[in-house]
């Protein structure tokens, strides 16, 4: 009986109701089978493309594509879930790879995204953490300035920055000059609402970088300075 109500539910139009949640099935070759426009909408790839019956590999880069690859593999190959952290385009999620039970001979993997947050529970299943970050917009920032943004966002004062970071504290206000000018954030009030809403940590800042999304399935963005510019040193 609950089967059958659970067959009966327009699973597309309640996963629509929450953009907060993504959700995609693919195959165990990376073939995506479904894509709701939450999960699009994460992973910032433009809504005008039909993902649908393309691979992973045609929308993302290779390192980003391999660690992806590996994980949907574990998970097939085990038979058990798995929780998986990431920062993408600068922003903290949990993804949940589950198997899928179904007919078809090549293993579905279901993919749930969301945001990560600060008070999320240990999780009962296996968890692993990417070895890489996409920074996103924040990738204009040098390992120090991000290393100075994420202490400040998570509250920390000028010289509490400073002895962390072994800098005086005229050094830690010269790199907030410097995020200011390329992310406009010009107060201590807006680098906290920033890294909050964000979910960086300041273990995030060690991870090697890299572009995940392939820029011709990106979401255009508007010209803006903040978004613009070269790291420094």
């Amino acid at each position: 009986m609950k089967s059958e109500t659970l067959q009966d539910v327009d699973w597309e139009s309640v996963l629509a109701t929450d953009p907060g949640i993504g959700v995609a099935i693919v195959t165990v070759d990376g073939e995506i089978v479904f894509g709701s426009q939450s999960a699009l909408a994460i992973f910032g790839v433009d809504p005008s493309h039909d993902v649908q019956a393309m691979y992973i590999r045609d929308l993302f880069h290779p390192e980003f594509v391999g660690e992806r690859m590996d994980w949907i593999q574990r998970v097939a190959q085990s038979g058990k879930p798995l929780r998986v952290r990431h920062v993408y385009q600068g922003r903290s999620l949990i993804s949940t790879l589950t198997p899928l039970d179904n007919p078809h001979e090549v293993p579905h993997i279901l993919v749930i995204s969301r945001s990560a947050s600060p008070n999320d529970p240990q999780s009962p299943i296996d968890e692993v953490v990417s070895e890489r970050i996409d920074l996103g917009g924040l990738d204009q920032l040098s390992k120090r300035e991000l290393e100075v943004l994420v202490l400040l966002g998570h509250g920390r004062s000028v010289p509490e920055t400073a002895r962390i970071l072994h800098r005086s504290p005229r050094t830690i206000e010269r790199h907030k000059e410097q995020i200011g000018r390329k992310l406009g954030t010009s107060t201590i009030a807006e680098i906290v609402k920033l890294v909050s809403g964000l979910g960086l940590t300041i273990d995030h800042t060690a991870l090697t970088r890299y572009q995940a999304l392939r820029p011709e399935f990106g979401v255009a963005q508007k010209s803006d300075a903040r978004l613009s510019g070269s790291k420094d040193s």
